[in-house]
Formats: structure tokens, C-alpha cells, sequence
């Protein structure tokens, strides 16, 4: 499929499937712990076991859906797997909102190609106050960037060969129960590949 055809397509479905997130991830909601006040954002990753318990979500993702951040939470506690990109990215972004280290905080998707098995990827974009640089979570510590840009950049080359062509965030609140509120502000990166 052409590059321009794969962007008009994904620039009219990414918030749709942000919105999905946005309800499977109040499944589960009282059925979790308190997501903790963290220091630091190395402590984020560190809790995290910087990705070492991903575990893929069920049915080979068909039904790609987000776990509330207090499952996660309890995860964390109990040893158990902790859940895909999605997963982690809804938990860096509570973590962040509640623990006061970004008062802007982004649920953020990476759509890439030249990468067998790897269609996307879901991860945390934020700024820190007083600081103009955006930086991106996933399963490493965080890791400032000049620009929105960067930061998906940074994020692809986890996969070698990979090439960004869409990126989409959404800002996120922090409900009450410590869940994500998608809001309608929104940051947009294209690429011509």
C-alpha cells in the first residue's frame, strides 16, 4: 500500500483505536491496587522490570486491549506478567500524572514498517515542568528529545529497520481511580517513506 494511503488511513483511525484503549481500560478498574507515588521516573521503570515481564495480551493481540494501571499495579506486586506496550504506556502515563513528575502527559502510537511482526507501538510522550524537551517511556527509564518528532524516532529504533510513518498522542488526565481520561488535545508527526 502506498505510504500517503497508509497515512490518510491511519490519521482517520488512530484516535478511534485510542478511544478503544480508553474503554478496555476501565475493565478491571476496582479490581486492582493504588497505582504508588514514584520519585522518579527511573523508579517507573524499574517497577516495570524495564520490560523484562511483557507478556503479549490474549488471542495474539486480535482484541489489542489496555489494562486499567491498578491491574498493572497489583501485577507489579503479585510478580505476575505485566502486559504489552499498551499496558506499560497506560501505567507510565498514571504513574507520571499521579507522582507530579508531568503535568503533560501523552498516551502515544508509533505505526512503522520494515519491521516483520511489529505493526506499532504504544508508549508514554511527556513534558517536564519547566523543561521544553519531550520525553518518551516505554520500557527503559525515559529519554529526552528536541521534538516530538525525535522521541518517535527514538522509540522505532528499538526495531532495526523500522520506519516511522504515523505517530498520534492523545493527552491523558488521571481519573480519581487513578485511570486515564483521553483528551481531545492532540499531537500528529507523519512521515513520507
Amino acid at each position: 500500500m502506498r505510504t500517503n494511503t497508509k497515512i490518510a488511513f491511519t490519521r482517520m483511525g488512530w484516535r478511534i483505536g485510542l478511544r478503544w484503549y480508553g474503554i478496555t481500560g476501565r475493565i478491571g478498574e476496582g479490581a486492582g491496587v493504588a497505582v504508588r507515588v514514584a520519585s522518579s521516573t527511573l523508579e517507573i521503570a524499574e517497577r516495570l522490570s524495564f520490560g523484562d515481564r511483557w507478556r503479549p495480551d490474549a488471542w495474539g493481540g486480535k482484541l489489542d486491549v489496555m489494562s486499567h494501571p491498578r491491574l498493572v499495579e497489583r501485577a507489579i506486586r503479585d510478580g505476575d506478567p505485566l502486559g504489552d506496550c499498551d499496558d506499560h504506556a497506560s501505567y507510565w502515563c498514571s504513574a507520571l500524572l499521579k507522582s507530579d513528575l508531568s503535568d503533560a502527559v501523552y498516551f502515544a502510537i508509533v505505526r512503522m514498517e520494515g519491521v516483520k511482526g511489529v505493526a506499532g507501538h504504544a508508549f508514554a510522550l511527556f513534558q517536564r515542568p519547566g523543561d521544553s524537551r519531550w520525553w518518551s517511556a516505554d520500557y527503559d527509564d525515559a529519554k529526552p528529545y528536541p521534538t516530538v518528532r525525535a522521541a518517535v524516532e527514538g522509540i522505532a529504533a528499538r526495531w532495526p529497520g523500522a520506519k516511522p510513518y504515523f505517530a498520534g498522542a492523545l493527552r491523558v488526565r488521571l481519573r480519581d481511580d487513578d485511570g486515564l481520561r483521553f483528551t481531545h488535545a492532540g499531537l500528529v508527526e507523519t512521515w513520507r517513506t
